[in-house]
């Protein structure tokens, strides 16, 4: 399945569509240094004592390298996707989805159970990995989810615009009212063409966004409530 793909089929019963980034947005944290840090201190079950130390070993070789060599931290997130398939780690990621769920926003667990129980359509899109995005997107109730695949573009900024885009256009959604949750100014792509934007970034940030975009709504949504962050999306 690629990043692009649905993962079911949703009900909606809205005419709005939220897009909801994952890092620091729908997770009060940014999910690399979660998924990284696993594999030097996570438990591989599937794996013997000197299969774990190989691992760890070709891991800190690959963190070495973008502090040594200046790897770019999406060609890191590829070589640590690549490593992760040599282990066949499915309880280890388990164990990170777990992890990443603990940490979602309390004000956007009303919101994922909208989403969950088909009342309302929404596509994550985030550059995080699908290795993990995916599987913790179908869990927290997603039908829709646009990720970083492993041999494809990081889908951020200009790209996660585009196949955004183009996942509306593929689903005849252009004309909803578009909905965008994040705390990204590099998303400010499509900020241009949502018809809101629920902020969770630095407030101070707010005016470089109103100076590129004067007409969008926007709502400051880190101290909101859930029964809040609910009003405003609709």
């Amino acid at each position: 399945m690629s990043s692009a793909d649905s993962l079911g089929h949703s009900t909606s019963k809205t005419d709005i569509i939220l897009v909801i980034d994952l890092d620091e947005t729908l997770l009060s944290i940014n999910s690399f240094p979660i998924f990284a840090k696993y594999f030097l201190l996570g438990k591989f079950d599937n794996l013997n004592f000197p299969q774990r130390n190989l691992l760890r070993l070709k891991a800190a070789k690959i963190f070495a390298e973008r502090k040594v060599l200046g790897r770019s931290h999406a060609q890191t997130k590829a070589d640590l996707h690549r490593l992760w398939l040599q282990t066949s780690g499915i309880n280890a990621l388990e164990n990170i989805i777990a992890k990443l769920e603990q940490k979602i926003r309390p004000n956007m667990r009303a919101v994922l159970e909208l989403i969950a129980q088909g009342k309302i359509d929404a596509i994550l899109a985030t550059a995080a990995t699908a290795l993990y995005d995916e599987p913790f997107a179908k869990r927290a109730g997603f039908t829709h989810v646009l990720s970083t695949n492993l041999n494809g573009s990081e889908n951020r900024s200009e790209e996660k615009s585009r196949r955004t885009q183009e996942f509306l256009t593929k689903q005849n959604w252009v004309n909803r009212k578009k909905i965008f949750f994040t705390d990204h100014l590099e998303d400010m792509p499509f900020m241009q063409s949502s018809d809101k934007l629920m902020w969770f970034g630095k407030p101070e940030e707010v005016q470089v966004i109103k100076n590129s975009t004067p007409d969008l709504e926007i709502i400051i949504c880190k101290n909101l409530t859930a029964e809040e962050v609910l009003k405003d999306i609709y």
